[in-house]
């Protein structure tokens, strides 16, 4: 039968009071130890460790889940200097970061499953190697970040979310740097765009340039035309 703890008289008293004979503790100390009621012993943990390096690491995602921007992509990605369209997150202690439009008064920073975006195809994971950044500190940058980088300021070539990736791997100060091809796509349609609006900046001034000159030139002609028309007047009434 289970026996309960403790002793009367040397004998070990059972669930059911029956007594089951218990050869006497040798010692004083013995007898003690058997009637005292041992602390449970609750299970280790170990304390957290201070500078733990962790793994960091990029995951990279074709825009959109269509197909055809995947195999364009694969293509692109090829040509080096043209990139491709490509969605970014960043992985670090179990969680993946990235950015992406909202409306005012929130922020484009958001947490996810690593590699498990609903919105985005899930292309390849790139090793950045290790912080050594606690995990407290992580967070404290990722909670900074989220005030900086907030949902409006979100621009798809200039400020999007291979560039927070980028930006959250220089924070997290990793050995390896995002790759230029990531969103090389991105820095030409940047400069395209650039140069479109500079373009068209110079079209606007050009064109306001002109009206100024066929005003002028108009504000002439009519001078010269009443002044024409003055002379004549002035001989005619001679």
């Amino acid at each position: 039968p289970l026996l309960r703890k403790g002793m009367r008289y040397g004998l070990w008293i059972d669930d059911d009071e029956t007594q089951t004979q218990r050869p006497p503790p040798s010692t004083f100390n013995e007898a003690q130890r058997d009637r005292r009621a041992r602390p449970a012993i609750p299970p280790y943990r170990p304390p957290l460790a201070t500078g733990t390096m962790s793994e960091v690491t990029l995951h990279v995602y074709d825009v959109t889940n269509k197909a055809v921007i995947g195999y364009l992509n694969a293509v692109t990605k090829g040509l080096g200097h043209v990139g491709g369209a490509f969605h970014g997150g960043v992985e670090v202690n179990g969680v993946e970061y990235s950015f992406g439009y909202m409306p005012e008064g929130h922020s484009g920073v958001y947490e996810q499953e690593p590699k498990q975006s609903d919105q985005h195809k899930y292309r390849e994971s790139i090793c950045m190697g290790k912080t050594q950044k606690e995990s407290g500190q992580v967070l404290a940058i990722v909670e900074r970040l989220k005030r900086e980088w907030q949902g409006p300021s979100y621009d798809v070539l200039t400020r999007n979310c291979c560039h927070f990736s980028a930006a959250l791997i220089d924070e997290l100060d990793v050995p390896e740097k995002v790759p230029a091809w990531l969103n090389r796509f991105a820095g030409i349609g940047s400069k395209g765009r650039d140069l479109g609006e500079g373009i068209q900046a110079k079209a606007t001034e050009a064109n306001r340039s002109m009206k100024a000159e066929d005003s002028t030139a108009s504000k002439i002609k009519n001078k010269a035309s009443n002044l024409v028309g003055k002379i004549g007047a002035k001989f005619g009434k001679k």
